[in-house]
């Protein structure tokens, strides 16, 4: 029974962990779509092109939301964009519950060249161990060890880079992986290990 309970407060903490950040993420959304709109309302009637079901003022606030994101994006593209980038996430984001969560699975769909958390796998007393290389130095990978079904908190450790096998996997897979409670790791190990096999 104590194990029950247990397990229910851990899930239920990892649950809220993601959920909070999302719902803050989604609220902030709502909130610019309607300062943008207030913004565009005096203005839209005089927008040129109209589609059926969509109200003008709604079409020009995704316009320009879009536009807001485009030149946001080439902004960060610049040098002291990406050191504000760094500094934001180093300082404050990084200690949101759940952001590096979240920000794995979009960059991992977003931009594929963000190698921000990379899937990979560690032998540990005979098992292969599922992780994530978050960081690394010249010898050393940084790793994250996800508990299973909650991806979203685990244990950390770092280890040799020779150590470490990386995965033909995408972080959203990793994911699916885990949350399934394994279904699929062997697949990717066993494919795996005909590419790079375990040294002996």
């Amino acid at each position: 029974m104590k194990t029950f309970w247990k397990n229910l407060r851990r899930t239920t903490a990892a649950g809220a962990l993601l959920l909070i950040p999302v719902l803050a993420v989604v609220f902030l959304i709502l909130k610019i779509v309607e300062v943008v709109k207030k913004i565009v309302m005096p203005v839209a009637h005089h927008f040129p092109i109209e589609i059926p079901g969509i109200g003008k003022e709604t079409l020009v606030t995704i316009l320009l939301l879009l536009i807001l994101c485009f030149l946001a994006g080439l902004f960060m593209k610049s040098k002291p964009a990406q050191r504000f980038k760094y500094w934001l996430e180093t300082k404050i984001l990084t200690h949101i519950p759940g952001y590096s969560y979240l920000r794995a699975l979009s960059t991992d769909k977003l931009d594929s060249r963000d190698q921000s958390w990379r899937p990979a796998s560690v032998l540990i007393d005979g098992n292969e161990v599922i992780c994530f290389v978050v960081d690394e130095t010249e010898n050393y990978y940084s790793l994250f060890f996800p508990g299973a079904p909650t991806p979203t908190s685990g244990t950390v450790s770092a280890r040799l880079k020779g150590d470490v096998r990386l995965l033909p996997l995408s972080v959203s897979e990793t994911f699916s992986i885990i949350r399934q409670l394994g279904v699929g790791a062997a697949a990717a190990l066993e494919n795996l290990d005909k590419q790079q096999p375990l040294a002996k």
